[in-house]
This record gives C-alpha cells, structure tokens and sequence, in this order.
C-alpha cells in the first residue's frame, strides 16, 4: 500500500526535478559550444537528465514492474554515463586519438549488453535473484538481490571509475599550474559520483544519491569549463606563451623550492637525459628541487641579478641573465620568485669580440704614430741629404726605411686580418699543414723539422697554416743554421718547440705583446699574429721552456674551443 507523500519526499522529488532541468540546462550549454571536450559533456549532461527522469519515475510507480522498468532505465543510464565520463576525460587529456571507433564500440557495448540482460532477468534470473519495492517517505524505492554478475558489472563500473580518475591525476601531475586548477575541480566533482552509489548500495540511505552527485559533478565541471572561461583563448594564449618561450622560467615558492618550470627550463637543467628527450609531455624533473640542487651557480646569481656561467649535461657553458620578479599576496609578502633565464651567450661572446677589436684599434694607432712614424723619418731625412749632396747612398738608406715601412704594414694588415672572427673552419689534418707551412719558411733547408703532429683539428687551415709558419719564422731567425723544430700533440694540446738559444723567462710574458722584438730586421708582430690567431679560435696560448733548452709553444683547450665566428666583414 502506498504511503502519503511526506515533507522529505517532496523535497527528494523536487530536487530530482530540479536536477533534470539543470542537467537539460548544461547540455545545451555544452551543446552551443562546437568543441571535443564539449561534446563528450553534453552526452555526460544528457545522460545525467535521463537518469534523473528514470529515478522519478521509478519514485512515482505505482507496482513493482513500473518500478522495475525504471530500474533497468536508470541502470542502463548509469552504465553510459560511467563510459561518457571516460570518453570526455580521454578527450580532455588530450588523448583523443586512443578513441578509435573499435575501442569505443567496446566501451559502450558492454553496459548495453548488461542493460539487456537486466531487463530480460524476469525470465532468466541472471542478473538479480529477487526484485522488490519499499516506501520510503511515500515514495517507491526498489531493493533487489544481486547475483555474482551483478557484482561483477558494478566492478566494471569501477574499473571505469578509477580508469576516469587516474588519466585526471595523471594529467593533473604533469599539466602546468594553470590546468592543475581546472583539472582538481573535475576530480573533486568526479568524486561525488562513486560516493553517492557507495552510500547506497552500502544501506547507508535507502535514496540513491548518485542522480544528485551526477548534477553537481556537471555544475563543477561547468564551472570549470566555462564560468571562469578556463578554456577561453586569453590564458589558454598566456600559458602557452610561457610553455613555449625560448627564455627558461622557473617558478619558485619557500626556501627556494621549485614549484613549476616551463619546458625550456627542464631542457636546459635535464640532469638524467638529454636536452632533446625533454619534451612538453615527458615528466617534469625540476618541480619539488631546490634551486642549489638544480644549480649551485643559479642560487647564487639570484641575489645580485648578475649573468652567471652554466654547465649544461652536455658539457655546453652557456651565459645565462636572470630576470627575477617578486611574487607576493595580497598583503605584499613574498611568496614565491618568477625567474626568467635568458641565454646571452652570444651577446657576451660578441662583447668580447668588440673588446679585443677596440684594443687591437688602440695598439695599431699606436703602432701608426710611433712604429711608422719612425722610418719614415728616416726616409724623409735621406732623401732630403741625397738632394743636397748629390750623393746616391743616402737613398739606400731610404729604401732600408721604406722597406722597413712596408714589412710593418705588412704585418700590420696580417694581425688585422688574423684577429677577425674565424668562419671557415674544418676538419684539418695537422701533419699536412704543418709540411705546407714548413715549405713557405725561407732557408728553411738550413733547419730541421720533426713532424709528429697527427690526427686531425677543428681549425681554418689558412690561418693555422699561418700561425706555424710565424713560430717556424721565429724559429729559425733567432735559433739560427741548424735549429731543430719539432711539432707534437699530447692529449687536448699542440706543442711548437725547437733547440735553440730559447727566451729568457723574464721576456715570456711580453713576447706576444704588439712591436716587441729582439731583432734589428723584425717587426715584433709575429708572435703577436700567433696569438691572435689562436684566440679566434678559442684556444689558449702559453710559451715555456724546452727540453733543450729553447722555445716552447703550447696551444691548449683543442677540442672544447668555441671559435668566434665572424657576424660582418672587417678590416
């Protein structure tokens, strides 16, 4: 006998009620929006609203095949909605691309078939034992008596379930904090719906409460999707364009720790793999580290803002210029930095650049009024006495003067051009140079040379070329007939070292500098072309002592040299 209709039972109707029309309400929200994700939330939406119907219907049935019948409705619906909820989280993570149509024929074949078992069961009993109907507040309520198959479609369910939420925590552990927003209030709501059917297959309520979770799961996804337009193209551009800035930033909360890095940034600190493996999707290492375990030179650029040196897993030293903005609340306190890293590499290497060539402009106008200035005057003197005494040999004199003159401007065009940034670098073979350069050595017959230099060097083969046929120069001018000179290669170093009467170590350090020379016929700009030219390739230069006591030239950093390339043409 049907019992009278009480203040709660009204309530429970109403709000079933109210939920179809909320649910109809949000379909066609999601229904006007032309997007993938919207439209696995309209069937999510439209399924809640026919679930809501069915559970009215079975409240308002006036025997136990009405209610019945709107169990199997219900349970249909509920079935659907668990794969809907797949279909739209798959969507959402953005791995549409799992949904083939074999794989969703799957997914919702299943409910289907159980769907048709239950509403057949009267005739088979697969699906339930006994089916029965009970008042609760004047309102009809069905109680049944699963079987083993019952139990394991409500497993399938589950399995769906927590299949749903786990793409959702996945996504949410490896999304940018903007999304994390989004995606934790889709968990929360996510989450009322397996409460609710526990609390009632549980006997904690005789009401099923999952048509109510079903409506406020789609009010907070809603919120999520629209009334906060987190889909809307204005954060959705900002977060991309932090995503994809060349520039690393870091988002940094207490003590230093990491709490968000854009791809950039893991890319440059990869610690266990290389740069190229970091992607978008791959895991974010950097999240959770402090910034000294990420970088002890990092941390300590922050305080002064100053460019620091960074070693990257490749071995690559990059110049990094951080950009650090104060992240504080509503009360000005600092909760956090956000820190912009930008790669002034080449800036630095360029400012190096013009450094060197303003010096060299210095010492070549130096070299101008002095050097040149000189000879000059002595070829102007001799002319003037050779008109006046009538007498040839002051224009030896002369000619001494003006070839002296044009050896220095010589050298003078050779530093020039030997200090710019190399452009044409290969791979060279070092013992081929070096009999090049040897060959180009005037009275290199009354010396020797040793060629042990083998393998191969990243270098421009005309300067390098150039660069030995200086130090031989050198060598046999000052070490006179019968001077040894050998060259070698040991380890990441080139050696050019000969037997002769060698420097003194008070003269080491001012050999390489510009017009210094011990000898009459010299210009002093020999050595100084060496050096320069093993600068434009990143390599250092030092001069010791020889076994035998002469000459030593050693050019180190071989293979990690980075040489300077040349951006425009120079003088």
């Amino acid at each position: 006998m049907a019992e009278a209709l009480t203040i709660l039972g009204s309530t429970i109707l109403l709000g079933v009620s109210l939920g179809v029309v909320v649910s109809v309400w949000l379909a066609t929200v999601a229904y006007r929006n032309d997007m993938p994700v919207n439209r696995a939330f309209f069937g999510l939406n439209l399924a809640s609203a026919l679930t809501c119907v069915a559970i009215l219907a079975m409240y308002l049935s006036p025997s136990v095949p009405v209610a019945f019948a709107s169990h199997v409705i219900y349970t249909g619906f509920i079935q659907g909605i668990a794969v809907l909820f797949v279909l739209f989280v798959v969507v959402y993570t953005g791995n549409r691309a799992w949904l083939t149509s074999r794989r969703v024929a799957l997914l919702g074949g299943e409910p289907i078939a159980f769907t048709l078992l239950l509403a057949t069961n009267p005739f088979h009993r697969v699906v339930l034992h006994d089916v029965n109907t009970t008042q609760f507040e004047g309102l009809t309520t069905i109680q049944i008596q699963p079987t083993v198959v019952s139990d394991l479609q409500i497993l399938y369910v589950l399995f769906l379930t927590v299949a749903g939420y786990a793409l959702l925590v996945r996504f949410y552990s490896q999304t940018r904090s903007f999304y994390r927003k989004q995606t934790g209030l889709i968990l929360l709501g996510g989450l009322l719906i397996p409460i609710g059917g526990f609390l009632y297959h549980g006997g904690v309520t005789p009401i099923n409460l999952t048509p109510f979770a079903l409506v406020v799961n789609s009010g907070i996804i809603w919120i999520a999707l629209f009334r906060y337009d987190f889909l809307d193209v204005t954060p959705l551009a900002a977060d991309l364009l932090i995503e994809e800035m060349d520039d690393a930033v870091l988002v940094t909360g207490p003590e230093e720790k990491i709490y968000d890095a854009n791809g950039a940034a893991e890319r440059l600190f990869a610690r266990d793999q290389t740069p190229s493996a970091v992607n978008a999707d791959s895991e974010r290492s950097l999240t959770g580290r402090s910034l000294t375990d990420v970088s002890p030179s990092l941390a300590a650029a922050i305080d002064d803002e100053e460019p620091f040196v960074y070693t990257t897993s490749e071995n690559d030293s990059v110049t990094l210029d951080p950009n650090v903005t104060s992240i504080e609340d509503q009360f000005g306190i600092r909760r956090g930095l956000l820190i912009v890293l930008r790669d002034v590499t080449e800036q630095v290497r360029r400012e190096a650049e013009l450094e060197r060539q303003n010096e060299r402009l210095e010492e070549f106008a130096g070299v101008v009024s002095h050097d040149l200035r000189n000879p000059l005057a002595v070829a102007d003197g001799s002319v003037a006495l050779a008109r006046q005494e009538d007498d040839t040999a002051h224009l030896d004199k002369a000619a001494d003067a003006i070839d002296r003159m044009d050896a220095l401007v010589t050298d003078l065009l050779a530093l020039a051009r030997q200090g710019q940034s190399v452009d044409d670098v290969e791979q060279v073979t070092l013992a081929s140079v070096v009999d090049d350069a040897w060959q180009n050595v005037d009275d290199h017959e009354k010396a020797t040379l040793v060629n042990n230099a083998e393998g191969v060097l990243k270098a421009d083969t005309q300067r390098l070329q150039q660069l030995f046929e200086n130090l031989f120069r050198n060598a046999v001018e000052h070490g006179g007939s019968g001077v040894t000179i050998t060259v070698g290669r040991e380890d990441d170093e080139l050696y050019v070292e000969d037997d002769g009467p060698g420097i003194p170590a008070t003269e080491r350090d001012r050999v390489f500098e510009y017009g210094h020379t011990s000898s009459s016929s010299g210009t002093g700009f020999g050595l100084a072309i060496v050096q320069t030219i093993a600068q434009a390739h990143g390599w250092s230069v030092r001069l010791t002592e020889s076994q035998n006591g002469g000459a030593r030239f050693v050019f180190g950093d071989l293979t990690g040299a980075t040489p300077h390339r040349q951006q425009a043409d120079s003088a």
